[in-house]
């Protein structure tokens, strides 16, 4: 209703309701001072009394005198506000003041004291405390005696004056603010003239040009201020609307003209769009030349950590020295592995990644994950656990590679980012499919959990995007790039799974992973059986976690026979020394008897049965075979032991005649007249070729530049080229146009560090028949001669023309 009165009743109500609040919020600040002047001056009343007082109560309370003390605090009655007066010694009411005359403790009465929160908490004050309620003011303070407190006091005073004193204010102000709300009002509706008669006329202007639509009309401009300015703006939109009106006849005959100067105009903005996309195209070729060569430069030096740490496999290690090389090689994979996340994401953002599509075994890429990075948990004093369950059918299709890189960055920022407590990676089955859409695959639900630092809620979306880390000094610690998560993210969205977290700052992450992958159909267990007439293994181990390695023996075809004590081992095979036990399995850390001293037993003992023992220690536990062994034949297994690491010790201990049990591929025999090409300018890569050739090194022939392959080629034949790319004096893709240019027909492999498509491509076009791509595997090389020579299970490629 007050929105649809006029503006001069509006003005005059709105200007005598600031008058009124104003002397309301002046009526109220009169109040606030009037009640803190009369409460400060009361404390300080009270204050001064005590301190006059303070000697007699100190000598009454050290000398034990109530009388003395009742004497002094009957001395309050000259104060008709005070209510009561207490003084405590040694947690026990002393001495007592009240008004009425009534005990401290009578409840029946009624006391003439209002209940005071400040006695309950006086037996531990140690200064003087004081409040004010509604009803009264209370004041508490200790009694020292040679700066020791030797009694407490408390005063309790009425605020009746104060009221008193509150209510004829309020009388006088009632009054006053009538008074004034009257005369405001009508100083209100004398003044409001001045402002709404200035904004009636241009109302009615306004009225009159809406109306007859007349722009002629103006408006008396009498003032300066903000309705003078208003207007005068009107007066100026009416002379513009005047103007426009006269451009507007003027357009109609320069229409075309205006067309052609705008579309002159676009044409211009064509070009520098134009411009702006090949400036965009020529960086985005600039920043993958840079990522090439990068490439190049780092997979170039790799090879000698990855490939002679590959060939160090095949000189005759023992457990413990194979361990640590087998260390070396996977840190020098991790460490690819960064440069890998930069190209990865390169070819991601390009759309150029793309996902294989071959048979791995979840379980081993966990297993191997946790091997990988068990050391460097160790250090920091970390438990890194692994929880897979032994049945859970592991065996799919899809790209293992990338699951390894997904989970590698899980775990490592896990372990980077906890500095006590554990990290844990655990597999589950993940849910069934609903709707029928997933027939023929298998749905995994795949955690990785810490207790580190955790991530703050602001950052749990933002953390998978690029370069994005939760806590910035922790990473300037730690180090990282911050783009594996992001990675992680992406690779995710193509497996075509989800990832999500939960986090508590302070309390840790669990990191959630949920692929499904297609069923391999072929078990991974079918690889990798024991004989059948040798498959008894007798485990000796009192660990309750004993099951995931018997687990892992049944799966390879093992039938287990579990004991907990050396002394019912050495009964067992007393008793059944010829009831075909094949194996025995020894836990180092077992209780009692012990794993060394069993087997030092076991060794002594002519009445046992010679079978292969097998002692299963922790990591990092030498692998030299202890003087207690005598003459048993004595092997070592590490913690956490492997699928793939327990069947090559039992494939070394029980060979099998024609075992389909993958393993590294055997260098083939080449035929006494195959040849071999090797152009390459690294010393590094040239060894490492040579020595996968081994003992048929005189097969291979090397040369460092393109330039001298060409001049070989033209005097020498081969079977076979392995092509670097970028070499100096003449790279690898101009050889290869004039070798084929001589009519040279055999295979030419692109040896490259490069691995973009577009790389690959090139390769190809200047007439290479295949690419491998540095820093390449033995298996891998193995692989192409197979391949492309005449060799092994099949004929190669044929020389045509």
């Amino acid at each position: 209703m007050l929105k649809n009165l006029p503006l001069r009743q509006k003005l005059t109500l709105l200007m005598s309701a600031v008058g009124v609040l104003v002397l309301v919020l002046a009526i109220v600040a009169v109040f606030i001072i009037e009640i803190h002047s009369y409460r400060t001056s009361m404390a300080a009343r009270i204050e001064g009394m005590l301190e006059t007082i303070s000697p007699q109560l100190q000598k009454g309370l050290v000398l034990r005198q109530k009388e003395t003390v009742a004497r002094v605090l009957s001395s309050f009655s000259s104060d008709r506000q005070v209510r009561a007066v207490f003084v405590w010694r040694q947690g026990e009411m002393f001495a007592t003041y009240l008004r009425s005359g009534a005990y401290a403790n009578d409840t029946d009465t009624g006391l003439p004291y209002g209940r005071c929160t400040l006695i309950d908490q006086l037996t531990d004050i140690d200064r003087p405390v004081y409040h004010f309620t509604a009803t009264h003011f209370g004041f508490a303070q200790p009694i020292r005696y040679q700066n020791r407190i030797v009694g407490r006091l408390y005063l309790q005073s009425g605020l009746d004056e104060l009221n008193r004193r509150l209510l004829q204010y309020f009388g006088l102000l009632v009054a006053l603010l009538a008074v004034s709300a009257l005369f405001s009002y009508l100083v209100a509706r004398r003044l409001q003239g001045i402002v709404t008669e200035p904004i009636h006329r241009l109302h009615q202007a306004m009225a009159d040009v809406s109306a007859r639509g007349d722009f002629s009309v103006r408006v008396p401009v009498e003032s300066r201020d903000e309705i003078g300015d208003l207007g005068e703006s009107f007066n100026l939109m009416l002379g513009q609307l005047e103007s426009r009106d006269r451009q507007l006849a003027d357009y109609r005959h320069n229409l075309e003209d205006q067309v052609a100067v705008r579309t002159r105009e676009l044409e211009e903005t064509v070009e520098e769009l134009r411009l702006a996309r090949d400036r965009a195209e020529a960086a985005n070729r600039a920043k993958s030349q840079f990522l090439a060569n990068m490439s190049h430069e780092i997979r170039t030096p790799m090879i000698g950590v990855l490939g002679m740490t590959e060939l160090l496999f095949n000189s005759g290690l023992n457990e413990r020295q194979r361990k640590l090389a087998e260390t070396v090689f996977k840190s020098g994979e991790s460490l690819l592995e960064i440069l890998n996340d930069l190209l990865d994401l390169s070819r991601i953002e390009a759309g150029r990644m793309e996902l294989d599509d071959e048979p791995f075994d979840i379980g081993e890429v966990v297993e191997a994950v946790v091997a990988l990075l068990r050391e460097g948990a160790e250090r920091k004093g970390l438990g890194l656990e692994m929880d897979l369950a032994p049945d859970l059918d592991t065996e799919v299709r899809g790209d293992g590679g990338r699951l390894r890189q997904i989970l590698l960055n899980l775990v490592g920022n896990a372990i980077k980012f906890t500095d006590d407590g554990y990290v844990a990676l655990r597999v589950r089955a993940g849910e069934a499919d609903q709707d029928g859409t997933d027939i023929g695959r298998r749905a995994f639900r795949i955690e990785v959990e810490d207790t580190g630092i955790g991530i703050p809620p602001e950052l749990q979306d933002r953390i998978f995007d690029s370069f994005v880390q939760a806590d910035e000094t922790m990473t300037r610690k730690v180090g990282g790039t911050g783009l594996g998560l992001a990675i992680v993210r992406q690779l995710v969205d193509m497996m075509g799974g989800r990832i999500h977290l939960e986090s508590r700052p302070g309390l840790g992450t669990r990191f959630i992973l949920e692929l499904s992958f297609r069923i391999h159909q072929r078990p991974s267990a079918d690889a990798y059986r024991l004989p059948i007439d040798r498959n008894r293994v007798l485990m000796i181990s009192d660990d309750p976690e004993v099951g995931s390695l018997v687990s892992k023996i049944e799966a390879l075809g093992g039938e287990v026979e579990v004991v907990t004590s050396g002394t019912r081992a050495l009964s067992l095979l007393r008793r059944d020394r010829n009831d075909g036990l094949d194996l025995v399995l020894v836990d180092q850390t077992m209780a009692g008897l012990g794993g060394l001293r069993l087997i030092e037993t076991m060794a002594s003992d002519a009445t046992l049965p010679k079978l292969p023992v097998v002692l299963v220690c922790p990591a990092g536990e030498s692998s030299i075979e202890a003087p207690v062994a005598g003459d048993l034949d004595l092997h070592w297994l590490h913690l956490p032991v492997r699928k793939r690491q327990l069947a090559d010790l039992f494939g070394r201990l029980f060979p099998v005649p024609h075992s389909t049990a993958p393993d590294e591929p055997d260098f083939p025999v080449l035929p006494d007249e195959t040849r071999v090409l090797l152009v390459e300018d690294n010393q590094t890569t040239r060894d490492y070729v040579r020595g996968i050739f081994g003992s048929q090194e005189d097969r291979l022939v090397c040369v460092e530049n393109g330039a001298e392959a060409v001049a070989f080629l033209q005097r020498d034949p081969v079977d076979l080229v392995l092509m670097d790319v970028q070499m100096p004096v003449m790279d690898g893709l101009e050889a290869t146009r004039r070798i084929r240019a001589t009519g040279f027909r055999r295979p030419i492999i692109a040896l490259t560090a490069r691995g973009f498509e577009e790389d690959i491509r090139s390769c190809l076009d200047a007439g290479m028949d295949a690419h491998l791509c540095k820093p390449f595997h033995r298996r891998d090389l193995v692989r192409v001669l197979e391949r492309w020579l005449p060799i092994g299970n099949g004929a190669g490629r044929e020389e045509a023309g």
